[in-house]
This record gives C-alpha cells, sequence and structure tokens, in this order.
C-alpha cells in the first residue's frame, strides 16, 4: 500500500511534468508565431562589355602560377603582385580539369600550387548569366569586378553557390580567377547557365580570351 508521502512525490512529478510540457509549447508556440524575414538579394548586378579589339584577342586564359601552402584564396598574393612574381604559364583554353594527383595545369607542381588566371569571356547574349565552380582546394571568379564565383577556402571536391549578372548585351568581358590546390587531389571546373536555359554546362573553350602580354 502506497504512503501519503509516496503519493505526494507522485502527484509533484505530474505537475512538474504538466508545467515542462506547458513552458516548452509555450516557447515552441512563440517562436513559430514570429514572421522569417529573409534578405532580398536584389536583382543581379549588371555588367558591361569591356569592348577589347577582337583583332587583338587570342584564344584561352593568361595564367601565372605561384607556390605556397594557402588554406584560403585570400591568404595568396594580390592580384598585382601574382603577375610581376608569379611565373607565366600557356594560355589556359578550357577550365575542366579533375587533376587527381597529377600536376595543375603546366605548372609542374601537383601541391602547394597557386593559379590566377585573366583575360576575357565572351557572353553571346544580353541576360541574366548564372556561375558556379567544382573545385578542390579553392576558387573565386570576378567578372567585371563581380564575384560570381565564391569558394575560397580549402576544400576537397565541391560544387559552389551558384551566383549571376546581368549581362548588357552580348561581348567580351573581363574575367579573374584565382585558385589554390594545397595537398592531395586536385579539381577546377567552371560552369555557366546561359539566359533561358535551365541547366548548367562547362563553359566551352571559344568563350575564353586574352591579349598577350607585349
Amino acid at each position: 500500500m502506497q504512503t501519503d508521502s509516496s503519493n505526494g512525490r507522485y502527484s509533484a512529478a505530474i505537475l512538474l511534468s504538466l508545467s515542462l510540457c506547458f513552458l516548452f509549447f509555450s516557447l515552441f508556440s512563440s517562436c513559430s508565431s514570429k514572421p522569417v524575414h529573409m534578405e532580398d538579394p536584389g536583382p543581379p548586378a549588371l555588367v558591361t562589355p569591356a569592348g577589347p579589339e577582337p583583332d587583338s584577342l587570342k584564344p584561352g586564359l593568361m595564367v601565372y602560377y605561384r607556390q605556397g601552402l594557402w588554406r584560403n584564396v585570400n591568404q595568396m598574393p594580390g592580384v598585382t603582385e601574382f603577375v610581376e612574381k608569379g611565373i607565366p604559364g600557356k594560355p589556359i583554353l578550357r577550365i575542366d580539369h579533375r587533376f587527381k594527383n597529377n600536376t595543375v595545369f603546366d605548372s609542374g607542381l601537383n601541391i602547394g600550387v597557386g593559379v590566377q588566371m585573366m583575360g576575357f569571356l565572351y557572353l553571346p547574349a544580353a541576360g541574366e548569366w548564372q556561375f558556379k565552380a567544382q573545385s578542390n582546394d579553392g576558387v573565386e571568379v570576378f567578372i567585371d569586378k563581380v564575384r560570381v564565383v565564391s569558394d575560397p577556402e580549402g576544400h576537397s571536391d565541391q560544387f559552389s553557390t551558384p551566383l549571376g549578372l546581368q549581362a548588357e548585351k552580348p561581348g567580351w568581358y573581363k574575367i579573374l580567377l584565382r585558385y589554390f590546390q594545397r595537398k592531395g587531389t586536385a579539381t577546377l571546373e567552371l560552369y555557366w547557365k546561359q539566359p533561358g536555359e535551365s541547366e548548367f554546362t562547362i563553359i566551352p573553350d571559344k568563350a575564353y580570351w586574352h591579349v598577350p602580354a607585349s
């Protein structure tokens, strides 16, 4: 037979449980009833063609290499210093590479290498363009100073979040790509989604151009 003391403890436990349940329900209801405000990213940035003389253009992007074990693109030398102290390579005609453990482009290195590409990207139509990259390790891409790929930290193979811009008209747009391979395997692939299309595709060779250094 239960004693009065046991009944009292049992009743107190029930009251405590009910109180906790009521408190949890109140907090949950309060949180869920609050409106969620999401920041509007706004329209894509408008970019204009750079206007190089077509006769001066050659296929591919200029490229420079630097040696170093970075963990973030932002740790690499600045754009100007990279050119001044970097080692120039053969123009990059296509950015669709899974190097595995092989050398990164013609850098002669498979670990501890930074890459900076510069030139022009031909966009054949006006409208909204989306870009993304699959990389290993970090990469950033700018078109007319608008960041269209931002995945700057070291990581294994992964896709960046798609970012976009609004092209004013068909033409050649300045492009800057900065990438590093720290250790292990390496990957660098660059994709676009053209206005009115639903799928991303590798940017074709014919889109990359540069003016040879004098």
